[in-house]
């Protein structure tokens, strides 16, 4: 399955993804855009929009 099957714009989400120098990030927001690059997801505690690129995802799961 991927990404796009899993989730629609404005479902809670968690990401994990391969951020500068391999460092591993978790955010955890509601999907707001993606598109065949890009997804971009705005954070539940800072308010802020995240874009990240699909090929840095490690994984992700639906968030409560």
């Amino acid at each position: 399955m991927t990404i796009d099957d899993d989730f629609n714009i404005g479902t809670p989400i968690r990401l994990r993804y391969e951020g500068p120098g391999d460092q591993v990030f978790l955010c955890a927001g509601v999907l707001i855009r993606k598109d065949e690059h890009f997804l971009v997801v705005r954070d539940q505690k800072t308010r802020l929009h995240i874009g990240v690129r699909r090929d840095k995802i490690l994984s992700w799961e639906a968030a409560k």
